[in-house]
């Protein structure tokens, strides 16, 4: 049993409240997470949580446990942060993977800081969505947002974002403002092809859920050509909040339905799996995590611009 590993597994789960996230947070299958747990409660004998189909709790040893697992880990982090600090500099070249609209909005604008700090570093950046083979094309790391990453990649999460259901103020004052999820029913929807969720838009409302299957005039699977369609007035749009936070700002877009909030997304760093991750990697992982943290957490969605809590229909 990788103890270790275990050890950073049940703290992840109390950190996040969620088998499920900690996991893909960890780069691992829900079947292998639990197995590592199991396996560790075997040793320890006796049980550190108990797991039901909603939540997760901590035992009373598990608590105990995991409070002690935290300095641990902290300490072990120190440890590899001091040797780290101790290697050369980075140098040569970095390959990274990302999303378009991503690479355009979030990477780009973050890398001066960074090479300013690693002169000896260059970046080549791809910008696509198609799904690519890191190890058979030559890249060291790729950003991955839809979705937990691939079980056989090793991956970190370095942020959060939310999505945020939007139009534009001709659309809304010619064909109204939906006042619940049901309501996007009748409306035109615009549905990014590239979404794993296809045309299921999820939002939640203190606790509540709801789902509701749309529709719409277009269908395409880039994100920037969505939000296109939407500041043409084309129909509705559901995007991640990074994506329209400035046309929010400028009042191009207006934001519907508050207080219901669209799912959240997690964004991962993934790279092949090796127990030497390249320090040119470890390195711009963190630069971006520190980066994307400070600006894409999930309370962010709460606190989007956008004008009124219902966008007027009045012409």
């Amino acid at each position: 049993m990788d103890r270790l590993g275990a050890m950073r597994l049940i703290v992840r789960i109390a950190d996040l409240g969620s088998f499920t996230r900690a996991a893909a947070d960890l780069g691992l299958s829900r079947t292998a997470a639990s197995k590592q747990v199991k396996a560790l409660e075997a040793a320890l004998g006796t049980a550190l949580m108990t797991r039901t189909t909603r939540r997760v709790a901590l035992t009373l040893a598990g608590e105990g446990y995991v409070e002690r697992a935290r300095d641990i880990l902290w300490r072990l982090d120190e440890a590899e942060r001091l040797a780290a600090s101790l290697d050369p500099a980075p140098e040569g070249v970095l390959r990274v993977h990302a999303p378009p609209s991503f690479g355009q909005r979030q990477l780009c604008p973050a890398l001066k800081p960074f090479l300013d700090a690693y002169p000896k570093l260059k970046v080549e950046m791809t910008l696509n969505d198609r799904p690519v083979d890191l190890v058979e094309e030559g890249y060291d790391m790729a950003l991955w947002i839809d979705g937990a990453p691939p079980a056989d990649l090793a991956a970190r999460q370095v942020g959060e974002t939310a999505f945020a259901l939007v139009a534009a103020p001709a659309y809304v004052k010619a064909a109204g403002a939906p006042d619940c999820p049901a309501d996007l029913a009748r409306h035109r929807c615009l549905v990014n092809a590239h979404f794993s969720a296809g045309n299921q838009w999820r939002f939640t409302r203190d606790g509540e859920t709801a789902t509701v299957a749309v529709d719409g005039p277009l269908t395409v699977n880039n994100v920037d050509a969505i939000r296109a369609a939407a500041l043409a007035g084309l129909g509705v749009a559901f995007l991640p909040a990074f994506q329209v936070a400035e046309a929010l700002r400028t009042g191009r877009l207006w934001r519907l339905l508050p207080p219901w909030t669209g799912e959240t997304q997690g964004i991962y760093v993934v790279y092949p799996p090796s127990r030497l991750v390249p320090a040119k990697v470890r390195l711009f992982t963190a630069f971006l995590a520190e980066r994307l943290s400070a600006q894409l957490r999930p309370r962010d969605r709460r606190s989007l611009p956008g004008g009124p809590d219902r966008p007027s229909t009045r012409g």
